[in-house]
Order: C-alpha cells, then sequence, then structure tokens
C-alpha cells in the first residue's frame, strides 16, 4: 500500500460550446466534437456550418485538395476548348455522348458509395456500442460491486486502487490503439494512475495485453478480499463475470482495429469514385466554355457549381469513411475519449463512500428499521419454536412416564 489522496474528481478534459456543436478537448489538447444542434443543423440548411470545426470542408484538407484539382481540371479543359472554338471558328461542340457517359456513372456511383458508407458506418457503430460502451459499463458494475461490499474505511485503499485500475486500463488501451509504447506519463503519485512500483511489470508485456493485465490485478485484488471478508461466491461471480465482458470489450476494439474491409473493394470504390469526379471536371470544362462562347449565362453557372458540388459530395463520402475506420485517434470526428472518461469517472465518484461518508440519514433510518424488524423476528421465531417445543416435550415425557410404568408392571407379573 502507499498514501494516496483524494485527487480523483479531477476532471481530464473540458469543453467549449459553440453556436451549433459542443468540443471536448483532452489533455493533448485536440478537439473532439462531442454533440451537435441538430434541430439548427437542419434549420439552416448545412451551408452556414460548412466552415464550423468538425465540418465536411474543415475536416480533412484531402477533400479540399480534391476539389482544387478538379477545378484545375476543368479550367484547363474549358481553356483548351475555347481555344479550339476560337481557332476553328466554331461556336458549339457535339458533347452529347460525353453527357450520357457522364450521366451514367453519376446513376450507379451514388447507391455503391452509399453502400460502402454503410458499411463503414455500422462497423463504426460498432466499435462504440458493442466494444467501447461494454467497456465502460464493465469497468463501473465492477466498481459498484466493491463500493457495496467493501464500504467500509478500512477498504478504502482498495476501493482507490480499483478505480485507479478502471480508468488506467482504458488510457492503456487508448495508448495501444494509437501504437504509443510509452506509459510513463501515466505514473503518478497519488490519484488515478500506476505506481512506480507498477511500471516494469506492464512495460515487459505487449503493448496490447497491457489492459487486460490491469484486469487481471483487479480480479486478484477483489477475489483476495472477498476471501477476506467472506463474500458469497455467488456474488462474486457476478463481478468475475464483468471483467470478463471488459477483456472481451478490450478483444473487440483490437479485432475491429485489425480487420479491414477488403483491400480490392475500398480499391475500385475509390477508382470509381475517382473517375467520376474526374470525367464530370472535364465535360463541365468543356460545356462551360460551349456555353460562354454561345453567351450562355444560366449554362455557365451550372455546369461551375456541378463541377465543384459533386466531386466535393463524393470526396467527402470517402474521406468520411476513412476517419471513422480508426475512431480512437487524435481526429475531430474520433471518439471523445476523454469526455467518456470524466463520465466513468464521474460515476465512480458519485459511488464512493469516501466522497459521501456514511449513509443519509434517510438510509440510516431505513437499515435501523431493516435490523431491527430484523431482529424482531428471528426472537419471535426463535420463542416460537421453543413454545412449539413444550408440549412436545410434556407429552413426550408423559409417554416415557407411562412406558416405564406399564413395562416394570409386566415385569412384576412375569
Amino acid at each position: 500500500d502507499f498514501e494516496e489522496d483524494d485527487t480523483e474528481g479531477v476532471r481530464g478534459s473540458r469543453q467549449v460550446q459553440t453556436w451549433l456543436t459542443t468540443l471536448a478537448y483532452g489533455q493533448a489538447g485536440k478537439a473532439k466534437l462531442l454533440h451537435y444542434n441538430l434541430p439548427k443543423l437542419i434549420q439552416t440548411g448545412g451551408f452556414p456550418s460548412l466552415l464550423v470545426t468538425g465540418s465536411i470542408l474543415t475536416m480533412s484538407p484531402i477533400l479540399r485538395r480534391f476539389m482544387f484539382l478538379c477545378i484545375f481540371i476543368a479550367s484547363v479543359c474549358c481553356g483548351c476548348t475555347w481555344f479550339y472554338l476560337q481557332e476553328s471558328d466554331r461556336d458549339f461542340l457535339d458533347i452529347e455522348d460525353l453527357e450520357s457517359l457522364s450521366t451514367y456513372m453519376n446513376s450507379f456511383c451514388p447507391f455503391i458509395l452509399g453502400l460502402y458508407l454503410s458499411v463503414c458506418l455500422n462497423r463504426w457503430w460498432a466499435l462504440r456500442t458493442a466494444a467501447l460502451q461494454r467497456l465502460l459499463d464493465a469497468l463501473s458494475n465492477i466498481f459498484l460491486f466493491c463500493v457495496v461490499y467493501f464500504p467500509e474505511g478500512r477498504h478504502g485503499t482498495l476501493r482507490k486502487r480499483i478505480k485507479s485500475y478502471c480508468m488506467t486500463s482504458v488510457k492503456l488501451m487508448i495508448k495501444a490503439c494509437r501504437g504509443q509504447d510509452d506509459i510513463t506519463d501515466l505514473v503518478v503519485e497519488s490519484g488515478v494512475g500506476l505506481h512506480h512500483s507498477e511500471l516494469p511489470g506492464l512495460q515487459a508485456a505487449n503493448i496490447k495485453s497491457r489492459p487486460a493485465v490491469l484486469l487481471a490485478w483487479i480480479y486478484r485484488l477483489l477475489r483476495q478480499a472477498s476471501l477476506q471478508d467472506a463474500v458469497p461466491p455467488p456474488a462474486f461471480n457476478v463481478v468475475q463475470a464483468q471483467i470478463n465482458f471488459a477483456r472481451e470489450g478490450m478483444s473487440t476494439i483490437d479485432t475491429y482495429l485489425k480487420t479491414q474491409l477488403p483491400f480490392p473493394y475500398v480499391q475500385l470504390i475509390s477508382m470509381l469514385v475517382t473517375s467520376n469526379n474526374v470525367l464530370v471536371a472535364v465535360k463541365g470544362g468543356i460545356a462551360v466554355a460551349i456555353a460562354i462562347r454561345g453567351g450562355n449565362g444560366v449554362r455557365v453557372i451550372a455546369e461551375a457549381l456541378f463541377v465543384v458540388v459533386v466531386p466535393v459530395l463524393y470526396t467527402g463520402l470517402l474521406v468520411i469513411s476513412c476517419i471513422v475506420e480508426d475512431p480512437f485517434g487524435e481526429d475531430i470526428l474520433d471518439f471523445p475519449i476523454a469526455a467518456y472518461f470524466d463520465e466513468v469517472g464521474d460515476q465512480m465518484d458519485a459511488l464512493n463512500p469516501d466522497w459521501h461518508p456514511g449513509f443519509p440519514g434517510r438510509l440510516k433510518d431505513i437499515l435501523a428499521t431493516i435490523d431491527e424488524k430484523s431482529q424482531a423476528l428471528m426472537a419471535s421465531s426463535v420463542s416460537g419454536d421453543r413454545a412449539s417445543r413444550a408440549p412436545e416435550a410434556d407429552a413426550g415425557s408423559h409417554l416415557a412416564r407411562r412406558g416405564l410404568a406399564g413395562g416394570g408392571g409386566s415385569g412384576q407379573q412375569q
């Protein structure tokens, strides 16, 4: 055991509210999108929020680069077509076949891309609910068991270590997902973290196995405490199941991150989207030159918007699939782990009797009443048993005396 102070309640993240979104900043100081105002987003139509942190234009530089590339291709095609029409002294160029091809590509590209994106989002949602949330719920249940069965002051160090191991296991899991081997920053003198004596044992383990090592430590601590305090084995089976759920949640996260969608499938989707965007840019640039030559201003505006909007939408969906593939990183759309970490920590602090010494008065009265009724019921049952056994004892002694008397008479007759 080593000395600790009550600093577990210190929050590890801060939240910033904007007109549309709520951003969570972790210890690294990088923003994560925690929540957004859906009614306001729908009411504004989405366009005023294009420059908001986490929007389709600000989440990744890939989208902006590809948009500028399409504009460049369209501009080159427009200039070449203009000079061709100028030199040949023509006002019109037949691009009906090119428009038919573009229409055909745009007819099935959204369907295939939407199917691909739905698979990616289902995978992302499973990581959040079936893996990460299962792990966090299991850790909260483990600490709840510790608080219920070990609530006394002499169990204070046990509760602090169980909480510290639960929270540190999440940090180790995040480091494993990000490939960060250095865990010396988790060593603390007090509060939630590792003791310097525990560091060598964890550093010797594989980076993916370190979170499970802490679960094993929790398992052994609670088992030993249960044996010492004579906790019924069926009750300990509950916490044993929760520890297994936590380990399975960690394993699920590792499995999802190691198992990507088939490479040829994703490659074909990327080639399809890129080909469609280039085709849209080429056709749009030629059509703009023809419209300018013919003095059709409406066609110029329509084709220019088509060149900008379509590549942005299709490429944006591909970029979203890249971001949601590994939501444990430090991008704006990744899971705000620091905020989830604080929620679990707040739950544990609310359950910890060290933060709320003793029961409230009402609960004390209820427990005292239950104890009085239990004692009275036991006393009445004991007295009732004695009263019921007294007539049986009298009847038995009376019969015994009669039997002895009858036996003596028959002996005399013999």
